[in-house]
């Protein structure tokens, strides 16, 4: 056991050391690599939050993603706000995007709730195209310049790395506080959870919110690098990159979205640089992962660390 705790901390200790020199350490192109992982692990992690501790299954964080990702682009280029207000304020927009769609649809369960958010993404998505003077229509709105810490490849990896350290510490209390342990209680049993006083609904309302607020972090963090926003962030095969990256790295685990989105994003880059059927191949290995590892690569690990631990005891 002390071998393992040891092999932990040092693994640790490796990640923080190339996190920390990761624009002096790599290349420019794997830099805005990183920087991408890092907020796609945040969107992912938010969808775990509510998939992982509630067990609602959204396809609908796409909504959340686009809708703040456009709010921090429109406040940029249309009114005079600083843009760290709008980093805050953004985000915010996803959150009341949020509790309007809890109070449709917390009281639906399972292939219902998933299809229902996934059927408001769509409408973001739509109103998103149809707004040509607002929003830019299919073009977007692109060529977003930000200033100061936010100014220079190097500043936006280590501002991005701030947020999501800072965003993930607040999702792991949230997820250990009592809200967190009364939505694992309804997770498991609905019906029980209102037997004994929680107000299930209200609790799951909730959690969407809190869930898409974090989602809109990332959305926002998602115009801070790439310089802009596009329709695309609100169709449905967004929430559905979301939705992978919680499955390859194991919803029950909560670094499971880091590492989810480390192997997605990692497979699609190097896969669309050897072949052009990369959606293929892409779809293979992710099918492979699921069979062979069901409960995601961090329960594979964690499987694997105690068996191996157990076979050292006897």
């Amino acid at each position: 056991m002390r071998g393992k705790r040891s092999f932990v901390w040092a693994v640790g200790c490796i990640i923080a050391i190339f996190l920390i020199g990761g624009p002096f350490i790599l290349p420019n192109f794997w830099t805005w690599v990183v920087i991408e992982i890092m907020v796609m692990s945040l969107a992912a992690m938010s969808v775990n939050f509510l998939l992982g501790y509630a067990g609602c299954l959204s396809f609908g964080h796409s909504a959340f993603y686009a809708a703040a990702a456009y709010a921090t682009a429109i406040m940029m280029t249309k009114t005079g706000m600083n843009q760290y207000q709008v980093l805050l304020l953004a985000p915010l927009t996803a959150a009341i995007l949020g509790a309007v769609i809890g109070l449709l649809v917390s009281r639906l369960y399972a292939f219902y709730y998933a299809i229902m958010t996934c059927a408001f993404a769509m409408i973001v998505w739509s109103i998103i195209r149809r707004l040509p003077g607002l929003t830019g229509g299919d073009t977007g709105i692109v060529g977003i310049q930000f200033t100061g810490l936010l100014n220079g490849m190097t500043n936006i990896y280590y501002f991005t790395l701030a947020v999501i350290i800072l965003c993930g510490l607040i999702l792991w209390v949230i997820g250990n506080s009592p809200l967190g342990w009364s939505l694992r209680a309804i997770r498991e049993n609905p019906d029980r959870s209102a037997f004994i006083s929680i107000d299930v609904i209200k609790q799951r309302c909730l959690a969407l919110v809190i869930s898409s607020f974090f989602c809109g972090v990332a959305g926002s963090l998602h115009v801070v690098y790439s310089f802009g926003a596009f329709p695309e962030l609100a169709f449905w095969t967004k929430s559905g990159d979301f939705v992978t990256i919680c499955i390859l790295g194991g919803i029950n685990s909560f670094l499971g979205p880091i590492v989810g989105s480390v192997a997605l994003i990692l497979l699609e880059t190097m896969i669309t640089s050897v072949t052009l059927y990369w959606p293929m191949v892409l779809g293979i290995i992710i099918c492979a992962v699921v069979f062979f590892m069901p409960e995601g690569i961090m329960g594979f690990v964690k499987k694997f660390g105690w068996e191996k631990v157990n076979e050292q005891k006897s």
